[in-house]
């Protein structure tokens, strides 16, 4: 788990990535240029989506220890959000789905980020660990969308750089 959590044991956005992962249905439907479907055994769909963007070069090409001020000033090639519109045609059963939405952001499971609004302190007590690790999470969303009447079922998402999100999609 070396990279993955904190020396506190805080989940890092590679753990909670993997963790998506981990999720995932077992068998393989679709893939595109940001999302990845699957289906487990009792029907649900788990639509993973993301939106890598590639770091501007500005200096940060050096594998010694960064700066933390100069963490702050991280930008990607691309800032613009990636608008997915994403239909499921012929779901088994017309009706509502639940979409539960798990997101990895910069505000919700980047623990780097929560640090940062703590001020970047070194010197935590045990209480601000816990706080960290509470916060330090993927976002939980739930929603419910009904087929049409073909029972195709539409999800619009909208995902910000280097943003990953997890769609666990089943009937209500």
């Amino acid at each position: 788990l070396v990279g993955l959590l904190t020396k506190d044991t805080i989940g890092k956005p590679a753990f909670y990535a993997l963790s998506f992962l981990e999720h995932m249905g077992t068998q393989f439907l679709s893939k595109g240029p940001h999302y990845l479907l699957t289906k487990k055994g009792n029907g649900d769909l788990y639509l993973l989506c993301y939106n890598f963007c590639w770091f501007q070069q500005n200096g940060l090409e050096s594998d010694d220890e960064i700066d933390l001020d100069r963490i702050r000033q991280i930008r990607y090639e691309d800032e613009r959000k990636l608008e997915m519109k994403i239909t499921l045609r012929g779901m088994t059963e017309r009706g509502e789905y639940t979409v539960k939405k798990r997101s990895l952001n910069k505000q919700s499971g980047s623990v780097l980020d929560e640090w940062g609004r703590l001020g970047y302190e070194t010197k935590l007590n045990r209480e601000d660990v816990k706080y960290l690790q509470a916060i330090s999470v993927p976002r939980i969303e739930m929603e419910r969308v009904a087929t049409d009447a073909y029972r195709n079922l539409e999800i619009g998402i909208k995902l910000q750089p280097q943003e990953v999100v997890l769609l666990h999609i089943y009937k209500v």
